[in-house]
């Protein structure tokens, strides 16, 4: 199976790159791509060009998606209580539920897995 291709939102842990890493992911943070400050519809059309899966906890990326805005898919979460590890490891739940070719103009919701 292709990797899953991911672009973490400047909002996430820059640890959660190295944990979906670990698990195969192909992940781009927005630092690494000289994207900080760059606004939300931004991150969505950059990932979306890469067919990169947007790791969010803004709220504001729901409603990017609830407007119309065309992406790859979003997945988005808050930390809350949770580790990298366990943000991660949800992560990886939704990768193998849906595969790359299924995470296609989707928002998924963590809390909701």
């Amino acid at each position: 199976m292709d990797p899953i291709r991911i672009h973490l939102d400047e909002n996430c842990d820059v640890g959660l790159a190295s944990e979906l890493r670990a698990y195969g992911m192909d992940v781009t943070t927005t630092y690494d791509m000289g994207l900080p400050g760059s606004s939300d519809r931004r991150q969505l059309e950059f990932a979306h060009a890469e067919r990169r899966v947007v790791i969010s906890h803004d709220f504001d990326m729901v409603k990017l998606h609830r407007a119309g805005v065309v992406h790859q898919s979003i997945i988005h979460g808050k930390m809350n209580r949770r580790s990298v590890a366990e943000m991660g490891e949800e992560i990886l739940k939704v990768a193998e539920l849906h595969g790359p070719k299924g995470l296609v103009g989707l928002l998924v919701k963590l809390s909701e897995i």
